[in-house]
């Protein structure tokens, strides 16, 4: 799969200070522009740090991407999923959780009925709920979330996260834009 962007903490944080050297321990992790019959995308609204994300979440063990991909889906939106087409691969430095994650980008459609969402306890803290909005609302969502004004030094961890959260699946959802304008 192509490799669409590599995130560090200097492309996220306005107050950026190099960390030195780091053993980044590795994560893999799958995330998807998922499409409903009408064509509505789903977003995960994150209220506690009010920012939205896409669906999708960590590989387990033995688990394929598209194997991690289709169980998230079916835990945060209650829905089985078609693959449809690749995004590709973005890779994400994180200095502060020493990690680096290589996540997997797809676009997909909904297969069958939707269901209620089965949020893990850390997503019900975290004030997780479900939208299905239309593609330019869901870029614009995302893209453009409320926590600007945070300093960075002093920022939580989820508001940490979520800066290299917002980047990349502003990526993916560009990313979907240009392959959907396509094929037209």
């Amino acid at each position: 799969m192509k490799l669409l962007a590599t995130i560090r903490d200097k492309d996220v944080l306005a107050d950026y200070k190099n960390s030195g050297e780091i053993d980044y321990q590795p994560r893999f992790a799958s995330r998807a522009v998922v499409f409903d019959r009408e064509n509505k995308v789903a977003v995960l609204y994150v209220g506690r740090y009010d920012y939205y994300k896409l669906p999708g979440g960590g590989q387990e063990e033995n688990e394929t991407p598209e194997e991690a991909l289709r169980r998230e889906c079916q835990e945060e939106i209650a829905c089985d999923i078609e693959i449809t087409s690749e995004l590709g691969r973005i890779i994400e430095y994180r200095d502060r959780f020493e990690m680096k994650q290589e996540a997997y980008g797809y676009i997909c459609q909904v297969k069958g009925e939707k269901g209620v969402p089965l949020f893990t306890p850390e997503e019900n803290q975290d004030n997780y709920s479900l939208e299905w909005v239309d593609f330019d609302q869901a870029i614009a969502l995302v893209k453009f979330p409320k926590l600007a004004g945070q300093h960075d030094d002093q920022a939580p961890d989820g508001t940490y996260a979520a800066k290299f959260i917002i980047k990349r699946e502003t990526i993916y959802l560009e990313e979907a834009k240009k392959l959907l304008d396509a094929k037209k």
